[in-house]
């Protein structure tokens, strides 16, 4: 149920998601550039 209403509070704010959604590919991105950088945040 908690979730649920997790992706109803998200659907109110599209740009927020979409916000996240870019900077989940862009550190995608960089994870793959910089893998150390990626192990020293403990990702």
């Amino acid at each position: 149920m908690k979730e649920h209403r997790n992706s109803k509070e998200q659907k109110k704010k599209p740009m927020h998601s979409a916000k996240e959604k870019r900077a989940a590919k862009m550190a995608k991105k960089q994870a793959k550039l910089n893998p150390v950088e990626n192990i020293k945040q403990g990702k």
